[in-house]
Protein backbone atom coordinates (compact mmCIF):
# COMPACT_ATOMS: atom_id res chain seq x y z
CA UNK A 1 0.00 0.00 0.00
CA UNK A 2 1.48 3.61 -0.69
CA UNK A 3 1.41 6.30 1.83
CA UNK A 4 -1.46 7.76 0.81
CA UNK A 5 -3.58 5.16 1.28
CA UNK A 6 -2.33 4.46 4.42
CA UNK A 7 -2.77 8.02 5.62
CA UNK A 8 -6.40 7.25 4.46
CA UNK A 9 -7.01 4.20 6.13
CA UNK A 10 -5.43 4.53 9.52
CA UNK A 11 -7.65 7.71 9.55
CA UNK A 12 -10.92 6.10 9.10
CA UNK A 13 -9.88 3.08 11.37
CA UNK A 14 -9.57 5.71 13.84
CA UNK A 15 -12.86 7.27 13.21
CA UNK A 16 -11.01 10.83 12.44
CA UNK A 17 -12.37 12.91 9.52
CA UNK A 18 -10.13 14.49 7.66
CA UNK A 19 -10.55 18.00 9.04
CA UNK A 20 -10.35 16.61 12.98
CA UNK A 21 -7.08 14.93 11.67
CA UNK A 22 -6.09 18.21 9.72
CA UNK A 23 -6.86 19.88 13.18
CA UNK A 24 -4.09 17.39 14.83
CA UNK A 25 -1.53 17.79 12.53
CA UNK A 26 -1.97 21.89 12.83
CA UNK A 27 -2.72 22.06 8.81
CA UNK A 28 -5.51 22.48 6.42
CA UNK A 29 -8.07 20.11 5.31
CA UNK A 30 -7.29 20.45 1.99
CA UNK A 31 -3.13 19.28 2.54
CA UNK A 32 -5.02 16.22 4.12
CA UNK A 33 -7.23 15.95 1.10
CA UNK A 34 -3.96 15.80 -0.79
CA UNK A 35 -2.12 13.71 1.18
CA UNK A 36 -4.68 10.69 0.74
CA UNK A 37 -5.21 11.64 -2.93
CA UNK A 38 -1.48 11.14 -3.52
CA UNK A 39 -1.09 15.19 -5.16
CA UNK A 40 1.25 16.06 -2.41
CA UNK A 41 2.87 14.09 0.58
CA UNK A 42 3.67 15.35 4.12
CA UNK A 43 6.70 16.84 4.86
CA UNK A 44 9.69 14.69 6.50
CA UNK A 45 9.31 16.22 9.85
CA UNK A 46 5.05 15.42 9.77
CA UNK A 47 6.12 11.59 9.37
CA UNK A 48 6.43 10.87 12.74
CA UNK A 49 3.85 13.01 14.34
CA UNK A 50 1.29 11.45 11.63
CA UNK A 51 3.14 7.65 13.29
CA UNK A 52 3.09 8.87 16.51
CA UNK A 53 -1.18 9.95 15.94
CA UNK A 54 -1.81 6.73 14.34
CA UNK A 55 -0.38 4.80 16.81
CA UNK A 56 2.32 2.55 14.43
CA UNK A 57 5.61 3.06 13.18
CA UNK A 58 6.79 5.54 11.02
CA UNK A 59 7.90 2.44 8.30
CA UNK A 60 4.32 1.20 8.51
CA UNK A 61 3.35 4.53 7.55
CA UNK A 62 5.48 4.54 4.87
CA UNK A 63 6.04 0.88 3.72
CA UNK A 64 2.58 -1.02 4.46
CA UNK A 65 0.47 -2.74 6.63
CA UNK A 66 0.88 -4.29 9.98
CA UNK A 67 2.32 -8.00 9.31
CA UNK A 68 -1.15 -10.31 9.82
CA UNK A 69 -3.56 -7.24 9.37
CA UNK A 70 -6.67 -7.85 7.34
CA UNK A 71 -7.12 -5.48 4.69
CA UNK A 72 -10.08 -3.22 6.16
CA UNK A 73 -12.74 -3.29 3.24
CA UNK A 74 -13.59 0.54 1.95
CA UNK A 75 -16.54 2.01 3.52
CA UNK A 76 -17.09 5.73 2.16
CA UNK A 77 -15.79 8.51 3.89
CA UNK A 78 -17.90 11.74 4.00
CA UNK A 79 -14.31 13.53 2.98
CA UNK A 80 -13.65 10.92 0.35
CA UNK A 81 -15.77 12.91 -2.25
CA UNK A 82 -13.98 14.50 -5.02
CA UNK A 83 -12.40 17.63 -4.28
CA UNK A 84 -13.99 20.65 -6.06
CA UNK A 85 -11.55 22.90 -7.68
CA UNK A 86 -11.43 25.27 -4.94
CA UNK A 87 -10.56 22.32 -2.64
CA UNK A 88 -7.27 21.01 -4.85
CA UNK A 89 -6.38 24.77 -6.18
CA UNK A 90 -5.88 26.67 -2.92
CA UNK A 91 -4.38 29.73 -3.79
CA UNK A 92 -0.42 29.87 -2.89
CA UNK A 93 1.08 32.47 -0.19
CA UNK A 94 4.60 32.93 -1.41
CA UNK A 95 7.72 34.26 0.69
CA UNK A 96 7.43 37.92 -1.12
CA UNK A 97 3.82 37.93 -0.18
CA UNK A 98 4.14 36.44 3.62
CA UNK A 99 6.88 38.67 4.01
CA UNK A 100 4.96 41.96 2.81
CA UNK A 101 2.10 41.19 4.74
CA UNK A 102 3.92 40.67 7.79
CA UNK A 103 5.56 44.20 7.09
CA UNK A 104 2.18 46.27 6.58
CA UNK A 105 0.58 44.17 9.88
CA UNK A 106 4.18 45.44 11.85
CA UNK A 107 3.44 49.01 11.10
CA UNK A 108 -0.32 48.85 11.22
CA UNK A 109 -0.12 46.98 14.68
CA UNK A 110 1.30 50.60 16.13
CA UNK A 111 -1.30 52.80 13.88
CA UNK A 112 -4.28 50.38 15.63
CA UNK A 113 -2.67 50.38 18.65
CA UNK A 114 -2.54 54.63 18.96
CA UNK A 115 -6.13 54.83 17.64
CA UNK A 116 -7.21 52.60 20.41
CA UNK A 117 -5.04 54.70 23.09
CA UNK A 118 -6.40 57.69 21.09
CA UNK A 119 -10.29 56.54 21.98
CA UNK A 120 -9.23 55.47 25.71
CA UNK A 121 -7.77 58.94 26.29
CA UNK A 122 -10.28 60.78 24.44
CA UNK A 123 -12.59 60.84 27.65
CA UNK A 124 -9.77 62.38 29.75
CA UNK A 125 -10.48 65.87 28.61
CA UNK A 126 -14.37 65.73 29.32
CA UNK A 127 -13.94 64.35 33.35
CA UNK A 128 -10.88 67.06 33.56
CA UNK A 129 -13.47 69.96 32.39
CA UNK A 130 -16.32 68.29 34.28
CA UNK A 131 -14.29 68.46 37.87
CA UNK A 132 -12.97 72.16 37.07
CA UNK A 133 -16.84 73.15 36.14
CA UNK A 134 -17.62 71.90 39.76
CA UNK A 135 -14.92 74.29 40.92
CA UNK A 136 -16.18 77.75 41.91
CA UNK A 137 -12.68 79.42 41.71
CA UNK A 138 -12.42 78.58 38.32
CA UNK A 139 -15.48 79.87 37.18
CA UNK A 140 -16.18 77.17 34.10
CA UNK A 141 -19.97 77.35 33.55
CA UNK A 142 -21.28 73.18 33.33
CA UNK A 143 -22.87 73.52 30.09
CA UNK A 144 -19.50 75.08 28.63
CA UNK A 145 -17.66 72.59 29.98
CA UNK A 146 -18.96 69.59 29.16
CA UNK A 147 -19.86 71.25 25.43
CA UNK A 148 -15.90 71.82 24.84
CA UNK A 149 -15.15 68.02 26.44
CA UNK A 150 -17.60 66.33 23.98
CA UNK A 151 -15.80 68.65 21.02
CA UNK A 152 -12.79 67.58 22.07
CA UNK A 153 -14.22 63.72 22.86
CA UNK A 154 -15.47 63.44 19.00
CA UNK A 155 -12.12 65.31 17.47
CA UNK A 156 -10.34 62.65 18.77
CA UNK A 157 -12.06 59.61 18.10
CA UNK A 158 -12.28 60.74 14.77
CA UNK A 159 -8.90 61.09 14.54
CA UNK A 160 -8.57 57.47 15.93
CA UNK A 161 -11.64 56.19 13.50
CA UNK A 162 -9.14 57.55 10.42
CA UNK A 163 -6.45 55.44 12.15
CA UNK A 164 -8.14 52.28 11.73
CA UNK A 165 -9.78 53.11 8.77
CA UNK A 166 -6.09 53.40 6.99
CA UNK A 167 -5.17 50.40 8.64
CA UNK A 168 -8.23 48.43 6.97
CA UNK A 169 -7.42 49.97 3.43
CA UNK A 170 -4.13 48.97 3.81
CA UNK A 171 -4.54 45.61 4.73
CA UNK A 172 -7.07 45.22 1.65
CA UNK A 173 -4.66 43.45 -0.66
CA UNK A 174 -4.43 40.56 1.84
CA UNK A 175 -8.25 40.28 2.77
CA UNK A 176 -8.26 37.13 0.80
CA UNK A 177 -6.23 35.57 4.16
CA UNK A 178 -9.86 35.41 5.69
CA UNK A 179 -11.74 35.34 2.86
CA UNK A 180 -10.43 32.34 0.51
CA UNK A 181 -8.39 29.00 1.44
CA UNK A 182 -4.90 29.05 1.00
CA UNK A 183 -2.03 27.49 1.54
CA UNK A 184 1.52 29.07 2.29
CA UNK A 185 4.06 27.04 0.08
CA UNK A 186 7.18 25.60 2.16
CA UNK A 187 9.67 28.52 1.89
CA UNK A 188 6.94 31.23 2.89
CA UNK A 189 6.26 29.07 6.08
CA UNK A 190 9.93 28.51 6.94
CA UNK A 191 10.33 32.13 6.61
CA UNK A 192 7.04 32.87 8.82
CA UNK A 193 8.47 30.41 11.37
CA UNK A 194 12.04 32.05 11.67
CA UNK A 195 9.68 35.43 11.98
CA UNK A 196 8.46 33.50 14.79
CA UNK A 197 11.67 32.38 16.71
CA UNK A 198 13.04 36.44 16.52
CA UNK A 199 10.29 37.75 17.70
CA UNK A 200 9.27 35.80 20.67
CA UNK A 201 11.52 37.56 23.04
CA UNK A 202 10.04 40.86 21.80
CA UNK A 203 6.27 39.51 22.10
CA UNK A 204 6.80 38.59 25.54
CA UNK A 205 8.17 41.56 26.84
CA UNK A 206 5.49 43.90 25.03
CA UNK A 207 2.92 41.38 26.17
CA UNK A 208 4.21 41.42 29.86
CA UNK A 209 5.03 45.44 30.42
CA UNK A 210 1.14 45.85 28.88
CA UNK A 211 -0.32 43.47 31.26
CA UNK A 212 1.66 44.57 34.53
CA UNK A 213 0.64 48.15 33.37
CA UNK A 214 -2.57 47.80 33.11
CA UNK A 215 -3.29 45.80 36.59
CA UNK A 216 -1.05 48.48 38.31
CA UNK A 217 -2.64 50.90 36.82
CA UNK A 218 -6.10 51.80 39.42
CA UNK A 219 -3.03 52.37 42.29
CA UNK A 220 -2.92 55.89 42.22
CA UNK A 221 -6.72 56.34 42.02
CA UNK A 222 -6.53 54.18 45.23
CA UNK A 223 -3.78 56.16 46.64
CA UNK A 224 -5.79 58.83 46.36
CA UNK A 225 -9.15 57.54 47.78
CA UNK A 226 -7.28 56.23 51.15
CA UNK A 227 -4.96 59.99 50.89
CA UNK A 228 -7.96 62.64 50.46
CA UNK A 229 -11.44 61.01 49.61
CA UNK A 230 -13.28 63.93 49.66
CA UNK A 231 -11.53 65.91 47.61
CA UNK A 232 -13.44 65.60 43.70
CA UNK A 233 -10.96 67.30 41.10
CA UNK A 234 -8.03 65.41 42.81
CA UNK A 235 -9.78 61.85 42.10
CA UNK A 236 -10.79 63.05 38.57
CA UNK A 237 -7.08 63.79 37.89
CA UNK A 238 -6.38 59.96 39.30
CA UNK A 239 -9.01 58.57 37.29
CA UNK A 240 -7.59 60.33 34.47
CA UNK A 241 -4.08 59.39 35.28
CA UNK A 242 -5.61 55.55 35.65
CA UNK A 243 -6.67 55.51 32.31
CA UNK A 244 -3.61 56.78 30.60
CA UNK A 245 -1.58 53.95 32.26
CA UNK A 246 -4.11 51.47 31.25
CA UNK A 247 -4.07 53.33 27.52
CA UNK A 248 -0.21 52.90 27.13
CA UNK A 249 -0.91 49.03 28.59
CA UNK A 250 -3.38 48.03 25.94
CA UNK A 251 -0.91 49.89 23.54
CA UNK A 252 1.48 47.27 23.92
CA UNK A 253 -0.80 44.35 24.19
CA UNK A 254 -2.17 45.35 20.83
CA UNK A 255 1.22 45.84 18.74
CA UNK A 256 1.89 42.41 20.28
CA UNK A 257 -1.09 40.78 19.30
CA UNK A 258 -1.63 42.10 15.86
CA UNK A 259 1.55 40.94 14.99
CA UNK A 260 1.37 37.51 16.27
CA UNK A 261 -2.07 37.18 14.78
CA UNK A 262 -0.65 38.11 11.86
CA UNK A 263 1.94 35.65 11.69
CA UNK A 264 -0.72 32.89 13.48
CA UNK A 265 -2.96 33.64 10.64
CA UNK A 266 -0.28 32.40 7.63
CA UNK A 267 0.55 29.53 9.59
CA UNK A 268 -2.94 28.55 10.79
CA UNK A 269 -2.22 27.98 14.40
CA UNK A 270 -3.50 29.41 17.63
CA UNK A 271 -6.90 31.56 17.08
CA UNK A 272 -6.48 30.99 13.60
CA UNK A 273 -6.37 27.33 13.46
CA UNK A 274 -9.47 25.97 11.72
CA UNK A 275 -11.19 24.31 15.02
CA UNK A 276 -10.81 27.85 16.71
CA UNK A 277 -11.69 29.99 13.59
CA UNK A 278 -15.63 29.83 13.58
CA UNK A 279 -15.47 30.34 17.75
CA UNK A 280 -13.28 33.35 17.18
CA UNK A 281 -15.83 34.92 15.16
CA UNK A 282 -18.38 34.96 17.74
CA UNK A 283 -16.25 35.87 20.31
CA UNK A 284 -15.65 39.10 18.40
CA UNK A 285 -19.13 39.86 18.20
CA UNK A 286 -20.23 39.00 21.33
CA UNK A 287 -17.12 41.64 22.38
CA UNK A 288 -17.79 44.18 20.10
CA UNK A 289 -21.54 44.49 21.52
CA UNK A 290 -20.65 44.39 24.93
CA UNK A 291 -18.21 47.45 25.24
CA UNK A 292 -20.62 49.38 22.77
CA UNK A 293 -23.48 48.79 25.41
CA UNK A 294 -21.32 49.76 28.10
CA UNK A 295 -20.07 52.72 27.11
CA UNK A 296 -23.82 53.88 25.86
CA UNK A 297 -24.35 52.76 29.84
CA UNK A 298 -21.72 54.94 31.33
CA UNK A 299 -22.50 57.88 28.93
CA UNK A 300 -26.38 57.86 29.62
CA UNK A 301 -25.59 57.71 33.20
CA UNK A 302 -22.97 60.77 33.18
CA UNK A 303 -25.30 62.95 31.00
CA UNK A 304 -28.63 61.76 33.17
CA UNK A 305 -27.10 61.98 36.82
CA UNK A 306 -24.46 64.53 35.59
CA UNK A 307 -21.95 63.09 38.36
CA UNK A 308 -19.47 62.37 35.53
CA UNK A 309 -16.42 61.85 39.17
CA UNK A 310 -18.41 58.88 39.74
CA UNK A 311 -20.08 57.27 36.75
CA UNK A 312 -16.62 55.96 35.79
CA UNK A 313 -17.66 52.97 38.13
CA UNK A 314 -19.34 51.75 35.29
CA UNK A 315 -15.61 50.38 33.51
CA UNK A 316 -14.18 48.33 35.88
CA UNK A 317 -17.51 46.51 36.56
CA UNK A 318 -18.26 46.10 33.05
CA UNK A 319 -13.97 45.01 32.98
CA UNK A 320 -15.30 41.89 35.45
CA UNK A 321 -18.52 41.04 33.58
CA UNK A 322 -16.86 41.41 30.29
CA UNK A 323 -14.65 38.23 31.68
CA UNK A 324 -17.33 36.75 32.96
CA UNK A 325 -19.24 36.99 29.96
CA UNK A 326 -16.35 35.54 27.68
CA UNK A 327 -16.15 32.32 30.15
CA UNK A 328 -19.71 31.47 30.18
CA UNK A 329 -19.78 31.99 25.86
CA UNK A 330 -16.30 29.76 26.06
CA UNK A 331 -18.43 27.40 28.50
CA UNK A 332 -21.72 27.21 26.23
CA UNK A 333 -19.42 26.52 23.38
CA UNK A 334 -17.54 23.78 24.80
CA UNK A 335 -21.16 22.26 25.64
Amino acid sequence: MTLSDNIARLRRQNGWSQEELADRMGVSRQAVSKWESGQAVPDLDKIPVLADLFGVTADVLLRGEVPGEKPEPAVPSPDDRPQTTSDCNARRLTREEAEDYLARRETDSVRIAVSTFLCIFAVIPLLILGALSEVPAYGIPGNTAVGIGLVVLFVIVAIAVSGYLYAGFRNTPYQWLDQDPFEADADARRAVEEREARSRSAHARLSAAGAVLCVLSPIPLFAGLIADGDNDLLLVVLLCSMLFLAGIGVTFLIISGVRQASIHRILKTGDFAPKNRAANRLSGTISTVFWLVATAVYLASSFATDDWGHTWIVWPVAGVLYAAVMNLCNLFRRT
